[in-house]
């Protein structure tokens, strides 16, 4: 068990941890979101949910997809269907809340290993 001197010096321990948790997490978490999000994301050609793979800076925590047509898919949604039935505007946005539990616990587990 860690013993510290004073609460400072706890503090300033825990918001190390903290900070390690979240540099290891931040690629897992970011790259989950990204599969997870395919449930919903629309999928003419699926070469815009392929983008993702190629443009998404996953160590830094951004998923992109890239694509002439992503934004207005994103915000305004497409077809009906497109090749997904669950497709919807904003995808991410559900995808965060269907697995926002998910994602918390990863970044406990990675952070309780740091004690």
């Amino acid at each position: 068990m860690k013993q510290f001197s004073n609460f400072s010096d706890a503090i300033a321990w825990i918001g190390k941890l903290q900070e390690q948790a979240k540099q290891l997490v931040i690629p897992i978490i970011a790259e989950q979101v990204y599969k997870d999000s395919e449930k919903y994301t629309y999928e003419d050609t699926k070469t815009m949910y392929k983008s993702g793979a190629i443009f998404s800076q996953f160590d830094k925590g951004y998923v992109i997809l890239r694509t002439p047509y992503a934004k207005v898919r994103y915000y305004e949604g497409g077809k009906a269907g497109d090749g997904n039935r669950q497709a919807i505007p904003m995808w991410f946005e559900q995808t965060k809340k269907d697995n926002m539990k998910t994602y918390k616990n990863q970044y406990a587990k990675v952070f309780n290993k740091g004690g």
